[in-house]
C-alpha cells in the first residue's frame, strides 16, 4: 500500500487549538494510454496496476475485445504513459458520439448509440438472496484498507457466487472498475454472470462497462442516475444502490433477489 500513498505534514485544528501531525494522502497521477501510437486518452487514477488500467479501458470502451489482440505493451510510470500495440485497427471507426463523462473531469467515454436502443434483452443468470447480498457488501467494506487509511478511492470488485474474486481501488471509480477489467482480460477470466461490486455512484457509463462485461448484478454503496437504472433495465442487470448493512434500493430486476430463507440461493 506504501506505493499507493504519501505522507505529508499538516496543521490540523479542534475547537481552536491546533497541533502538527502527519497526514496520509492518496497519491493521483495522470497516465497517458496510447494505442498504435495513438493517443487514446489521458486519466488521473491512483498510479498502480497500470496495465490493467490500459487493458480494461481499451475493452470497455471496445476498442480490444480479447488479451490476444495485444502484440505487445510497457508502462513508462515516470513519464505518465502505457503504450499498446494492438493487431486490430478499425474497431474505434465504430459509430460512436464523444460524451464527456459525469465523474472524471475531463474524461471521456465512448457511448455506442446501441445502447440507447429500445429493445429489452430477454432476462437471464443467477439470483442471489438479500442476505447474501448483504454479507458480500460487508465483505467488501472490509477489503478496503486504502479507502481506510486515506479516505480518499473508490473500491470496485468482480465476484461470483462464492465470493469476492478481484479488488481493486482507484481514486476514480471508473479506474478501479477497468482494472478490475484489464485483471480478467489478461487472465482470460469470463465474466458472465458476474456481480460488480462499487462505491461510488453509478452513472450510465458504469453500466454500459458492466453490459460488455455480460454481469448480471451492478451494486453500490452510492445512488444510481436515472439514465443508469433506464439502461440497467434495458441491458437485463440487476441494479442495487444504498446497498449498506441489510438495506438496498432494487432500481432495476428485482426478481433476481430472493428474500426468504439465508444463505446464497441459484
Amino acid at each position: 500500500m506504501e506505493g499507493n500513498i504519501h505522507r505529508l505534514p499538516i496543521l490540523r485544528s479542534y475547537r481552536d487549538r491546533k497541533k502538527h501531525v502527519e497526514d496520509v494522502l492518496v497519491r493521483e497521477s495522470s497516465i497517458t494510454i496510447f494505442y498504435n501510437e495513438r493517443k487514446i486518452v489521458t486519466l488521473l487514477c491512483t498510479p498502480v496496476e497500470l496495465m490493467e488500467l490500459a487493458i480494461g479501458f481499451l475493452f470497455s470502451e471496445g476498442i480490444l475485445s480479447h488479451f490476444e489482440e495485444i502484440r505487445w505493451i510497457s508502462e513508462d510510470p515516470e513519464r505518465g504513459r502505457v503504450m499498446v500495440e494492438g493487431c486490430v485497427e478499425n474497431r474505434t471507426q465504430e459509430p460512436v458520439e464523444r460524451v464527456i463523462t459525469s465523474g472524471c473531469g475531463q474524461g471521456a467515454f465512448l457511448f455506442p448509440s446501441e445502447e440507447q436502443g429500445e429493445n429489452e434483452i430477454s432476462i437471464r443468470g443467477i439470483s442471489l438472496s438479500s442476505y447474501w447480498i448483504s454479507q458480500l457488501i460487508r465483505e467488501f467494506y472490509k477489503r478496503s484498507q486504502l479507502y481506510l487509511t486515506t479516505g480518499g478511492v473508490h473500491s470496485c470488485a468482480l465476484a461470483n457466487e462464492g465470493g469476492i474474486i478481484i479488488f481493486r481501488e482507484d481514486i476514480g471509480r471508473h479506474n478501479a472498475l477497468d482494472k478490475v477489467v484489464g485483471k480478467c482480460v489478461m487472465e482470460g477470466m469470463g465474466t458472465e454472470d458476474s456481480i460488480i461490486l462499487t462505491t461510488g455512484r453509478v452513472s450510465a457509463e458504469m453500466v454500459i462497462k458492466a453490459r460488455r462485461m455480460n454481469a448480471t448484478f451492478l451494486i453500490s454503496r452510492g445512488a444510481p442516475t436515472d439514465l443508469s437504472v433506464a439502461l440497467s433495465k434495458k441491458a437485463g442487470i440487476t441494479l442495487i444502490g444504498f446497498c449498506r448493512g441489510e438495506r438496498m434500493n432494487i432500481y432495476s430486476h428485482p426478481e433476481r433477489v430472493i428474500f426468504k430463507g439465508n444463505g446464497k440461493a441459484t
